[in-house]
Parts: structure tokens; sequence; C-alpha cells
């Protein structure tokens, strides 16, 4: 199932990220990766246009979270890496890494990656 909210996120874009962050919201919320309250407060930002805020609250606490906005062309994509430790440095394998069409939707892929993991 975690793949498949993944799916959905990889090919999510800018105009779909509001429905996309709730139903990522959802998923954690179903699943107890959040809690209730959470949910209902990350809800209430993601409708009112607060995306990155309301991904955020995927990401357990504790972990380092770098985004990387990249321009080619025209085309903006965004990068996410999720760290174990507070300027930590890591091996390769011990990040999470999302890619997304936008800040919020990479914050996502990469939460959901990380507590399904």
């Amino acid at each position: 199932m975690s793949a498949e909210m993944i799916a959905r996120l990889e090919a999510a874009t800018e105009e779909t990220q509001r429905a996309d962050v709730q139903a990522a919201l959802y998923f954690a919320q179903k699943r107890r990766w959040i809690t209730f309250e959470t949910w209902n407060r990350a809800s209430a930002w993601a409708e009112s246009g607060a995306y990155e805020s309301a991904a955020l609250t995927l990401v357990p606490e504790g972990l380092d979270v770098e985004i990387l906005i990249l321009v080619n062309d025209g085309a903006v994509r965004a990068e996410v890496q999720i760290y174990p430790k507070a300027f930590a440095v890591c091996r390769d394998d011990e990040h999470i890494y999302g890619e997304g069409k936008t800040p919020a939707l990479a914050l996502c892929i990469a939460a959901l990656k990380l507590r399904s993991a």
C-alpha cells in the first residue's frame, strides 16, 4: 500500500498537490504514524496552501531535512534528503531520498519511504 501512495505522489503535479498532500496525511494518520490532532492541523495547513508545513509533519521528530529546488530549462523539481542525526556525516545508505515536482511532494515521498522502511 505504501508503494501505491508513493507512486501517486511521484506522479503528482503542482496542480494536484493539495489533494495529494491531503491523501498522504490521511494515509499516515490511518497507520498511526501521525496523531489525529497532527493530521487535523496539517490538513488545515494544506487547505490554506502551506503544503511544505503540512508535509513536514510526516517526518519523525529529531531528523534533519534538506530540501533542494532545481530548475532546468524552466522545469522545476525538488529533491529531499532526510538524515538520522543533526549535522552528522552519513553514508549513502543512512539517508532517505525523495524527488517530486514540488518541495511538499518530495517531502511526502521521502517521509513515507522512511516510515515504510
